[in-house]
């Protein structure tokens, strides 16, 4: 099984240019990964079977301030819908 890590970008300095430094709406960050997680599910559905959904919640949670912290339990509950049969984890070190 592969283990993909992971679903959502971790550290603001990490983000897509798009949306980087955080100066959007929060409504438009949170569709912007939403966009996000869709894409990557549906494009590698079958070839990875574990995903670490988000990334450095707590150690970096710039990212989860300006989107709100229940943005984690939508992005599990896509992954979930989107392929139900996936391990879903969350990686942190903090």
């Amino acid at each position: 099984v592969i283990h993909g890590c992971h679903i959502q970008w971790g550290h603001h300095d990490n983000l897509p240019p798009d949306i980087r430094p955080l100066a959007l709406a929060p409504e438009a960050v949170r569709a912007r990964m939403r966009g996000h997680t869709a894409d990557k599910l549906n494009a590698l559905r079958g070839a990875v079977g574990e995903w670490n959904v988000v990334n450095e919640v707590w150690a970096e949670r710039k990212l989860w301030e300006h989107v709100g912290y229940a943005e984690i339990d939508e992005t599990f509950r896509q992954a979930r819908a989107i392929d139900p049969t996936l391990v879903l984890g969350i990686n942190d070190y903090g």
